[in-house]
């Protein structure tokens, strides 16, 4: 029931029911070892199948991230992959809407739609979401990003 629900829910942003769905089980923690900006920019020094994940993320024009809204944030393993996105990004900090995010290393970055998955419409606990989402760097270098929230009772 919540698969189909998703599914018509990215048909709303023109996007292939038969998008490859990603696991993210099996990728570590950021060690803030900083290789990915002064030793091998651009690339993990972690060998856990990031940096084949940040590829497939970085060749696709959409990307649509899927996760229960806990507390008004992700799920700890989508959280652990936005963290993860740190080679993604020059090791200088840029200035946008009076926000201090990192400046992308790249021209251009997939468009962005997260899904959100939640048991009850908490106002403040979908806000805090959209807040965090809208922050995030990846958020920052996107031409687009969307959030929808989907209400779910199985969650």
């Amino acid at each position: 029931m919540l698969r189909s629900t998703i599914h018509n829910a990215v048909k709303d942003y023109g996007i292939d029911e038969n998008a490859e769905w990603i696991d993210l089980q099996g990728i570590g923690y950021c060690k803030g070892c900083d290789c990915c900006h002064k030793v091998n920019p651009g690339v993990c020094a972690v060998n856990d199948g990031l940096n084949e994940l940040l590829r497939k993320y970085m060749n696709s024009e959409q990307v649509v991230i899927v996760s229960p809204v806990i507390f008004g944030c992700l799920n700890s393993s989508v959280k652990n992959f936005i963290d993860r996105t740190q080679p993604l990004f020059m090791p200088l900090q840029a200035s946008k809407s009076g926000k201090t995010i990192m400046k992308g290393r790249y021209e251009k970055y997939p468009d962005l739609v997260f899904i959100g998955v939640c048991d009850n419409q908490d106002n403040t606990m979908i806000k805090t979401f959209r807040n965090f989402i809208t922050t995030s760097n990846i958020s920052s270098v996107s031409n687009k990003v969307h959030v929808k929230i989907i209400q779910d009772m199985s969650v």
